[in-house]
Order: C-alpha cells, then sequence, then structure tokens
C-alpha cells in the first residue's frame, strides 16, 4: 500500500509541473507573437512614411501646367515573403486662385499656403499571403 501512495504522489508532481510548463509556454508564445506583430508595424509605418516622401517627390516632378499627379502604387517584396502595397492618392489641392495650369483645387486667400495638397495613403503588408498589417494616414503636406 506505501508504494502505490508513492506513484500517486509522483503522478500528481508530474502533471503539476506540467501544467506550470504549459502555462509558461503559453505566455512566451504570446510575448513572441507580440514582438513580432510590433515589429511589422514599425517596418509597415516606415514603408508608409517612405511612400508617402516618394508621392511627394513625384508630385513636385510633375509639371503641374500639361497634367495633375492624382495617385500612385508603390510596392516593396522583401524577398521573405513580406510584400508591402501603398496607395497614394491626392485628394485635393490647396491653391492660390483655384488653379495651377490643369491642376484645380481649394481656393484660399493667402499665398504662404499654395501648393498644399490632402494626401490618402494606405499601406498593406502581408505575410504569406494574407493581410498582417494595414495602416491608414491622411495628411496635409506642401511637395
Amino acid at each position: 500500500m506505501r508504494q502505490g501512495f508513492g506513484i500517486i504522489q509522483a503522478i500528481m508532481m508530474l502533471l503539476l509541473l506540467a501544467g506550470i510548463l504549459t502555462i509558461a509556454l503559453k505566455y512566451a508564445r504570446l510575448g513572441a507573437r507580440h514582438t513580432q506583430d510590433s515589429y511589422l508595424r514599425e517596418q509597415t509605418e516606415l514603408f508608409l512614411q517612405s511612400s508617402i516622401q516618394k508621392a511627394l517627390l513625384d508630385i513636385s516632378a510633375t509639371d503641374r501646367s500639361n497634367s495633375c499627379w492624382s495617385k500612385g502604387y508603390y510596392e516593396y517584396d522583401d524577398g521573405r515573403s513580406r510584400v508591402y502595397k501603398a496607395y497614394i492618392k491626392a485628394k485635393e489641392y490647396y491653391l492660390y486662385g483655384g488653379s495651377d495650369g490643369k491642376c484645380s483645387g481649394v481656393d484660399i486667400k493667402t499665398p504662404e499656403s499654395h501648393g498644399y495638397i490632402l494626401i490618402f495613403a494606405e499601406v498593406n503588408m502581408t505575410l504569406n499571403d494574407r493581410l498582417k498589417v494595414r495602416l491608414i494616414r491622411r495628411s496635409l503636406q506642401r511637395p
């Protein structure tokens, strides 16, 4: 009878230890996932800022006497199953006198504010063909 009682205690100790280790692994996995999600979000935020800067360069290079820049698509594949896609659209031009060549927009009264653009930016980051991060930003920029 005494030897059987020792086996039951050993089994209970193993079950208790297995439960504690399962909980520890669960929290370690949650911590690792949080770190990965934070990293992916930060990388997507950096790509969003770069895409906005690239769109501003494209806007400033556009000859507004002939045409008006309206939207741009930018894509980056890092070769490790992460794909970043950006869609940038010029929503409104704020122009002194209401137009600048063939480009028309919101009429403003101060020449200091001439040339501002309301930009809509959306970036999607996919990991292994699944959408992981989606960021949307609206900002008033001057190219």
